[in-house]
């Protein structure tokens, strides 16, 4: 009997063991720290980049916090950006994918008259931690203002900021898309913002705006990259090629994060889900 080649990936179960007593970024709940570990996260991405990597799963889980410093963990299922094929299939957590990678298809194509080929590329993974950052501010809240919070705060902030965005059982994606491409002055983010205020991040609302506003950026650089044409390797599969994906987003986004966590020094936070 012939054998059946595989169709997927055969994926080996290993355990990375690390020297320092790490916790998940999912507990954390001092702002400062967070943010710093989320600046960190888009260094490591951007030394990703320049190898040639591409992480595909940013989640809570995969970012960890030694001290205040941030760890990109789950690198064994990095992939060779320009290895054909093999990793084009969606992997990651929907939660937080970028809005292409859920979708496996192109979405912010601007030239039409040229064919392009939807690939996951280094820019999916910094949107993948866009949404991570997203999901810190949404899901928690000032201390100082928790008092004034109560079941029905919570159900409001569940279904018009939380869920939406952030329930696999939604259309995730569109929301994403509505949000890239909303501008920074849109009618978009100053409702999210408003909705923040009334879920007790009225203190800091100046803060955290910048850090929302950097889905701009990511808009701006994947319309520019959408203009370069895409390269075929010998086996036919089209691709950008490596030199098209910048380090000006990463800088820019880790600036962001940093100023947010300095702005934000021991400001305790509380998880939204205390209120249900």
């Amino acid at each position: 009997m012939s054998e059946v080649p595989l169709q997927y990936d055969r994926r080996v179960h290993r355990r990375i063991v690390f020297k320092e007593v790490c916790k998940s970024f999912h507990d954390e709940m001092m702002a400062d720290t967070a943010f710093n570990v989320l600046a960190d996260i888009a260094g490591a991405l951007k030394l990703l980049r320049k190898a040639g990597y591409i992480h595909r799963d940013i989640s809570p889980g995969n970012c960890l916090i030694y001290g205040s410093k941030g760890k990109l963990s789950d690198l064994e299922f990095c992939k060779p950006f320009s290895e054909p094929g093999s990793h084009d299939s969606f992997s990651g957590t929907t939660e937080f994918a970028a809005a292409e990678v859920i979708k496996q298809r192109l979405l912010f194509e601007s030239i039409q008259d040229v064919p392009r080929s939807f690939h996951p590329h280094p820019l999916h993974d910094l949107e993948a931690l866009n949404w991570l950052s997203w999901w810190f501010i949404y899901s928690r809240t000032m201390a100082e203002s928790s008092s004034s919070l109560n079941k029905e705060v919570f159900q409001f902030w569940k279904s018009d900021l939380y869920d939406p965005l952030f329930n696999p059982g939604y259309d995730g994606h569109s929301i994403r898309l509505e949000i890239l491409e909303a501008g920074v002055h849109s009618r978009t983010l100053r409702r999210i913002l408003a909705n923040l205020a009334k879920c007790g991040w009225t203190p800091k609302l100046d803060v955290i705006q910048p850090v929302l506003e950097f889905t701009r950026s990511l808009l701006i650089e994947q319309e520019a990259i959408y203009q370069q044409p895409q390269e075929t390797n010998s086996d036919g599969i089209a691709r950008w090629p490596l030199k098209v994906f910048r380090e000006k987003p990463y800088d820019e986004y880790e600036k962001i994060l940093s100023k947010a966590a300095r702005s934000l020094k021991e400001i305790k936070l509380v998880s939204m889900w205390k209120f249900k």
